[in-house]
Parts: C-alpha cells; sequence; structure tokens
C-alpha cells in the first residue's frame, strides 16, 4: 500500500475537484459565488495550498460528495481492523 504525504492528498484533491468543476461548465469564479467563499479559496485548493475545513466541505456539498467523502472513511466501529501504520497521517 502507497502512502501519501499530507501535501500529495491535498494536491490530488485539488487536481481531482478542479476537474470536476471544469467537467460541470463552472469557472472558479461562478463556483464561488455559488458556494459563498471567495475566489481566491478555490484556487489555493486547486494548486494544493491549504484552505479550511468549512470551505472544503462546502465544495464537496455542491459537488454532492460528502457522502462518498464520509463512507470513505473507516466507521470508528472498525478501527480495530486498520492496519497499524494507519495512524502515520
Amino acid at each position: 500500500m502507497k502512502t501519501y504525504t499530507i501535501q500529495e492528498v491535498i494536491n490530488e484533491m485539488g487536481k481531482r475537484l478542479s476537474l470536476i468543476r471544469k467537467n460541470r461548465g463552472l469557472n472558479q469564479k461562478e463556483l464561488a459565488y455559488q458556494i459563498g467563499v471567495n475566489i481566491n479559496t478555490i484556487y489555493r485548493l486547486e494548486n494544493g495550498k491549504n484552505i479550511s475545513v468549512d470551505n472544503l466541505v462546502k465544495v464537496l456539498y455542491h459537488f454532492d460528495l460528502e457522502e462518498k467523502f464520509i463512507e470513505s472513511i473507516p466507521n470508528y466501529k472498525n478501527l480495530q481492523a486498520l492496519p497499524k501504520n494507519f495512524t502515520k497521517f
């Protein structure tokens, strides 16, 4: 199993969300307006810079991705089944 750095995860999320935005026919300004954030927030997200968790969740909700994100995180009841190196993150 590959181990990703925090920056690699942030970069990949930004790239994928940028592709989704473009696929939906939105530019950064339009997306920012629709979710109520500054355009710089969208730019920062898509370019691997830090943004607030609140703003990330706004983007996930806008693209109907919040459920997939939540489902990708192991349920607390299953934490004992995780590999020991899971907490290295």
